[in-house]
């Protein structure tokens, strides 16, 4: 457990770290965080080994559910690009991860919060053309939904945001999306890098907990006390 921040608990899962959150606030809840499941895309599911995107999907189900605890209250942070698609794919994405929190509720007695960060791929995003449709789709299903959030471990300040600051692939196309670096560690998706552990252009930590930097045998729990 960590001493800066002692509601932080420290994984290894061979040559990567994981953390887990417990914020003792009027429940005792860990988070989780996530990005980049992708559910039902065709092309991410190859480039992850799966020639059929529902055996991809149902792999993340079943290693998901095996790896979140039993008998708890848990928030999932799903860091954007839920799918990739028209509105069939939105509308099966949904009933999918709704599905997930109701089965970890029927199988493990998990209750399970679930809070959306839009990414460039979800139609929801204020990007897209005519969202607020697909915005109220995400609302029934999510506990909130936003494009960026303000995570505080221990009193320090952390950004949850689709985007890191720099780095990635055509940021041009997405700049006026993005958060200013201003020096606050960043917690984020986006880039399908298999590195956990980026810094900014003015040298600001960010910490990539998409699919590809999260095994897909794990949750992504979030990333290296020793850096944060």
């Amino acid at each position: 457990r960590s001493t800066l921040f002692p509601y932080t608990t420290l994984f290894r899962s061979g040559s990567a770290y994981y953390f887990s959150v417990t914020r003792d606030r009027i429940v005792a809840m860990k988070d989780y965080f996530i990005s980049d499941p992708h559910f039902g895309h065709r092309f991410v599911s190859r480039l992850r080994g799966f020639d059929d995107p529902y055996k991809h999907d149902r792999y993340l189900y079943e290693q998901w559910m095996d790896k979140l605890p039993s008998n708890e209250r848990i928030r999932l942070w799903m860091l954007g690009d839920l799918y990739c698609g028209k509105p069939p794919a939105e509308e099966k994405a949904l009933r999918f991860i709704a599905q997930f929190r109701d089965d970890l509720l029927a199988r493990k007695n998990t209750d399970m919060w679930m809070e959306a960060l839009l990414g460039n791929h979800d139609q929801a995003h204020p990007m897209k053309r005519n969202n607020l449709r697909s915005l109220r789709n995400f609302n029934r299903v999510f506990d909130s939904v936003q494009t960026v959030a303000r995570y505080s471990l221990n009193g320090s300040l952390v950004m949850l945001h689709h985007f890191p600051y720099s780095g990635d692939y055509e940021p041009e196309k997405t700049m006026q999306f993005r958060l200013h670096d201003l020096g606050q560690t960043l917690i984020h998706g986006h880039t399908h890098s298999g590195e956990q552990i980026s810094w900014s252009d003015k040298g600001t930590l960010q910490v990539n907990v998409g699919v590809e930097a999260c095994p897909l045998n794990q949750i992504g729990r979030a990333s290296c006390r020793e850096r944060v």
